[in-house]
Order: structure tokens, then C-alpha cells, then sequence
């Protein structure tokens, strides 16, 4: 799955014209903006980053814990700060979960007789080079959640209902305040109290 683009907003509107693609572009780019802040992390993307981990803090016996969920591990350091520093190869440790993405962590495994160390600083004992994202490309329910965000805030350009009671017209029709789709925060919710910090 792939994050919306413009016709896929235009075609759950209903808009035909192009005149509003610019401004449902805008929309797209704050929507998918506002899911991944909300949540804390990307949902697609390849590039690689390196974290610091402290070898006391983040570990727990031979489990290190992420502060971001990640899809791919490219090169784990132990002893990050020494002078000689030592990769952890891949057979020597198993990610956390074992059997799907995201990992939110590894484990040494015991037959390799290793144990997150450092030298001088135990903030800088550990280092990964891995993809930190949530899934190269959205699932569907969070493409889902972009597309009916921009929907939402494509329709609220034509509302005058941003206010913080029920108004009430002239000719005694109510007018609701707006309100955040819940169906929007339920789906990031799921994958909001699943972060492991």
C-alpha cells in the first residue's frame, strides 16, 4: 500500500476539476505529517540512520531495547566508545519479535558470550545502523487514516463551524463545532500504544 495521492482524495470526495489539486496536495502533506508526529515514526522510507543507546539504561541483561521501532538492522556496535569497537554479527543475537517487523529490540544470544558494554560513556555504548520506520511502505489502515484526514480537512476549508459550542442560525438550524474523526484516532491509537519507549 502506498499513502494516498491526489486522485484518491478527489475520488472519495467526488471532486472531478483539478482546480483544488494544489491545495488537496497541501492536504495529503499534512495529513500523512500529522499521522507520523502523532504516532512517532515513518510508516514507509529505506534510508538508514545510526542511534546511540546507552549500554545501562536501554539494556536489560542481554536485551537491548529500541526507542524506535525499526524495519531492517544493518550493523549493531557494541563498546561504541572504545577504540576498537565490536559489531555484533547477526548470528549472535535474535531480534524482538523474532518473526515480524517492526523489532523494538535484540537479544544477544547466550552461546555467543556477549554483554552490552562500554568504555568511557554508557550513553555511547551501543550504536545501530537500521531503517527506523514502522514498514517501508504504510499498511492500509494508515493510508486510510491519511486519505480521510485530507478528506477532512479539504471539506473544513468550506465550513464556518470552527468554534467551540453549537451555534444556533437564524432560521434555528444548529450548527455543530467540528470535531477530529474518531475513526482517524482510532486507527493511530492502535499503533500509538503499541510504541515502546
Amino acid at each position: 500500500m502506498a499513502y494516498p495521492v491526489t486522485e484518491d482524495v478527489r475520488a472519495y470526495t467526488g471532486v472531478e476539476k483539478s482546480g483544488d489539486d494544489a491545495l488537496i496536495d497541501t492536504f495529503i502533506t499534512e495529513s500523512i505529517a500529522f499521522v507520523e508526529a502523532y504516532v512517532g515514526f515513518s510508516f514507509d522510507g529505506t534510508s538508514t540512520s545510526t542511534r546511540n543507546f546507552d549500554a545501562i539504561s536501554d539494556t536489560e541483561g542481554r536485551v537491548l531495547n529500541f526507542d524506535k521501532p525499526a524495519v531492517s538492522l544493518t550493523t549493531v556496535t557494541n563498546d561504541a566508545d572504545a577504540g576498537s569497537p565490536t559489531v555484533i554479527g547477526t548470528s549472535a543475537y535474535v531480534t524482538i519479535p523474532r518473526d515480524e517487523t517492526p523489532y523494538w529490540g535484540i537479544s544477544l544470544l547466550a552461546s555467543g558470550n556477549n554483554e552490552w558494554t562500554y568504555t568511557s560513556d554508557p550513553e555511547m555504548g551501543i550504536t545501530v545502523l537500521a531503517n527506523w520506520r514502522w514498514s517501508t511502505t504504510p499498511p492500509s489502515d494508515v493510508a486510510w487514516a491519511v486519505t480521510r484526514l485530507a478528506v477532512f480537512l479539504y471539506r473544513q476549508k468550506d465550513t464556518s463551524s470552527d468554534v467551540d459550542r453549537p451555534l444556533l442560525t437564524g432560521d434555528g438550524v444548529m450548527i455543530l463545532p467540528s470535531r477530529f474523526p474518531k475513526d482517524i484516532l482510532d486507527i493511530l491509537n492502535h499503533y500509538r500504544n503499541r510504541y515502546v519507549s
